[in-house]
């Protein structure tokens, strides 16, 4: 038992140093490559845009995601003061860059999978003034050949409804907090957290990066009316 416990441990550690050297590579073929970042599909509401998620100082380096798009309904669209609404539809699409993908595919991982909590902003006309989305879980199959653009994730996997907020007028203005906390299982049995911040769009490329963006954080828009 006691060889079986040490076995195990060294494949653990020596799965972990594969993911550094794993992706290392990754970041420089997609340098070689000049892969561009391309945006989710994902429907598009009026007043929602594509905006750029960055998460430093995770244990394989700094992540850049561009094209993320937060989406959600004021619902109902029209309402008086004291009344309820909720954001239904919530869902926020981005894809994961292919040199992470391709680390875990390397590593014998099938799936990407794990956990996100956001949360939802009323910046004018309601209370609360933020409400937290919640655990969201999510589960993508790892396709044989992984696109360049990378690894489409929905958080959650289905759209969701966030709320209630009580209006404080007839028009609100509801944002996707700047900060996003997205956890994902490692092929080694541990988690990758990345405490990801949002940035205007193309602030910086997608992919393992080493710059950061110039600009302030932003709070993207999910819907006003």
């Amino acid at each position: 038992m006691r060889t079986h416990r040490i076995t195990s441990s060294r494949r653990s550690h020596s799965a972990r140093r594969g993911i550094g050297s794993l992706i290392a590579l990754m970041i420089a073929a997609t340098t070689l490559l000049g892969i561009a970042s391309l945006g989710a599909a994902s429907p598009a509401f009026a007043n929602t845009t594509k905006y750029e998620l960055y998460c430093p100082g995770t244990k394989v380096g700094n992540i850049a995601m561009n094209g993320v798009l937060t989406t959600g309904t004021i619902t109902p669209a029209s309402r008086m003061s004291g009344q309820q609404f909720t954001i239904t539809g919530y869902q926020t699409v981005l894809r994961m860059p292919f040199a992470l993908v391709s680390a875990w595919a390397a590593l014998g991982s099938k799936v990407f999978s794990g956990t996100a909590t956001s949360t939802v902003d009323a910046v004018v006309g309601a209370t609360p003034t933020s409400i937290s989305s919640g655990t969201m879980t999510y589960s993508v199959s790892i396709p044989t050949t992984i696109p360049l653009s990378g690894l489409t994730i929905a958080l959650p996997t289905s759209p969701m409804t966030v709320g209630p907020f009580t209006a404080t007028g007839r028009k609100a203005t509801i944002t996707e907090a700047s900060h996003l906390s997205l956890k994902v299982a490692d092929p080694g049995g541990g988690t990758l957290v990345m405490n990801c911040v949002a940035y205007k769009n193309r602030s910086v490329a997608t992919g393992i990066v080493t710059g950061a963006p110039s600009g302030p954080p932003i709070s993207p828009l999910i819907a006003h009316g």
